[in-house]
């Protein structure tokens, strides 16, 4: 098969049909139906060709579609991912990010999940990255959505909880449902509990006994208004009918006070007449006298009832008042409720929890003093040669790449992510928390992303496009940590731990996780180092630096 890579997509795709057409797989008598769909496929392709010569990119990348779709029905076809990828190259023809977009997604639909799950992910991520360009929220949901149930199966916990938190800090646009939320709830505590985060899995616990009880607490209610309502079983009608059933209820009620009215009022005009016969028989005076003291009767009755008629309507329309300002009330409640829980999600996504706690009930946060902070510092190297080659796009995308890997990372080793300034990287463990543990956790870290730009640079390598490598160093010492400013705030650290911390990395060399003496004496009994001797440095004279090269 090596022949094929020489020739056309074009020229394989009809060789692969001349193969099915006259040597079909065998299929318990199924043939003639493979063969339509060939002939379907050949079609399609006349069609898709004839498209891509017109210009015409966005049926072109339908026909490819199609094609792809049909070769899945032909089991052991291998050209289910070159049409798929055939129309991501006529949808950035097109210039259609939604439907570079959507063809991804259908690429990383295709891909088995326990065979090829990195494609899947990388795929998948491709497909997002062009949604969020294209403004398409609902199809972010869907991936976002994807990206938990694939990592979910895989045990992939870190990429499950990146792609949860996602969605739920965004629930209202990605029109996420009380199910769904309660059973990411229920994802991310195993997941947080996997990495032996208390504080998270103490969070989304509490989050999800909030809503089974705010649940349960409503079919509570529903039990209460079934059993006083014992005529008809409310749970055997729709809302709507529920509704419905409730407001004929009122008019019941209305209608009956309002007939037992007219009833007494018919009953007392009887009365009069009757009355009237009889005193049609008395004396001019005597009948004058009764038939003025009866009409004072009948209008005072009728004034009696004109009130009770106006104080039930007015008592009927107070309900209905009271009841819909009760209702506008939970919905504001709702409403209100739920942007206080995406407002928390976006504090907690810039400022550490305990920061960001103590400045909801201060107003402010307060600047802390930390005796052993471990700072790690990375840039990379022919960054600025690069970007000249590159579009600002595409420098945006090589960078969001390698720094999501990072936060990934710093999660792992309980390191607090600081700031990023161009293409330089800055984080630090044993902060806002302090702890004994931060320089182990900070080398690890730096070991970690070290790895991950090796197998970044592999596969840029292998794919024939630009690379850039990166220095990384590490200090121990004193700093201040803390949120400053009014305005656009975000939580920093201060001191000269930090300025060492920066020499370390300008003073290292590609590939490696250059360390200074005082980093060494927390992690020699751990690590395997190699002495650099005293190196000068910036501003700060001779300092020992090491290597370091393995954990033991």
């Amino acid at each position: 098969m090596t022949f094929l890579k020489r020739i056309s997509p074009q020229a394989t795709a009809a060789f692969f049909l001349l193969l099915l057409l006259f040597f079909p797989l065998a299929s318990d008598g199924q043939k003639p139906d493979r063969r339509l769909v060939i002939r379907k496929i050949a079609d399609l392709n006349k069609k898709r060709l004839k498209a891509e010569k017109n210009k015409d990119y966005e049926q072109a990348v339908r026909y490819c579609w199609e094609i792809a779709e049909s070769y899945r029905t032909l089991e052991g076809s291998g050209l289910v991912e070159s049409f798929y990828r055939r129309a991501i190259i006529n949808a950035q023809r097109k210039g259609d990010k939604f439907l570079e977009g959507r063809s991804y997604e259908k690429l990383a639909d295709t891909y088995p999940t326990l065979k090829y799950y990195s494609k899947k992910k990388e795929s998948y991520q491709s497909a997002l990255d062009l949604y969020q360009l294209a403004g398409s929220s609902e199809r972010e949901g869907i991936i976002f959505r994807k990206q938990a149930k694939i990592s979910h199966e895989m045990r992939d916990y870190f990429y499950a909880i990146d792609a949860i938190e996602k969605l739920l800090a965004n629930e209202q646009a990605y029109q996420l449902s009380k199910n769904e939320r309660e059973n990411f709830y229920k994802i991310l505590i195993e997941g947080y509990s996997k990495r032996g985060d208390a504080e998270r899995v103490k969070l989304y616990d509490g989050l999800l006994e909030s809503s089974l009880a705010d649940q349960e607490e409503k079919k509570n209610k529903n039990k209460a208004k079934i059993e006083s309502e014992a005529l008809i079983d409310e749970s055997l009608l729709s809302e709507r009918e529920v509704e419905i059933l409730r407001v004929q209820k009122r008019q019941l009620v209305r209608d009956t006070a309002l007939q037992a009215l007219a009833i007494r009022v018919k009953n007392d005009s009887i009365k009069l007449q009757q009355d009237s016969l009889e005193i049609a028989d008395l004396k001019n005076k005597e009948k004058d006298a009764l038939a003025k003291k009866y009409e004072a009767e009948r209008q005072t009755l009728f004034f009696v009832s004109l009130s009770v008629l106006a104080v039930f309507v007015l008592a009927v329309v107070a309900y209905v008042n009271k009841r819909k300002s009760a209702q506008r009330l939970a919905q504001k409640n709702i409403e209100i409720e739920a942007e206080r829980k995406k407002s928390d999600a976006l504090l907690l996504n810039i400022l550490p929890e305990e920061t960001a706690q103590e400045l909801k009930e201060n107003g402010e946060a307060k600047p802390k003093n930390y005796t052993q902070v471990s700072v790690l510092f990375t840039d990379f190297k022919g960054f600025t040669q690069i970007s000249e080659q590159l579009s600002p796009q595409a420098i945006i995308q090589e960078l969001n790449e390698c720094f999501k890997a990072f936060d990934e990372i710093c999660q792992q080793y309980n390191l607090e992510k600081i700031k990023t300034i161009g293409d330089a990287y800055m984080c630090a463990a044993g902060v806002p928390i302090p702890n004994q543990t931060n320089a182990l956790d900070a080398v690890r870290a730096g070991l970690a992303m070290q790895a991950f730009m090796r197998e970044w640079k592999a596969k840029k390598i292998a794919n024939n496009e630009p690379i850039f490598e990166l220095r990384l160093g590490i200090h121990t010492g004193a700093v201040v940590a803390g949120v400053v400013g009014n305005y656009k705030f975000a939580y920093d650290i201060w001191g000269d731990t930090v300025n060492t911390a920066s020499r370390m990395e300008s003073s290292g060399e590609i590939g490696k996780v250059n360390i200074s003496g005082a980093t060494y004496e927390l992690v020699k009994d751990h690590f395997i180092c190699t002495h650099r001797g005293k190196i000068a440095a910036k501003n700060k004279g001779d300092i020992d630096m090491y290597f370091v090269e393995a954990e033991k």
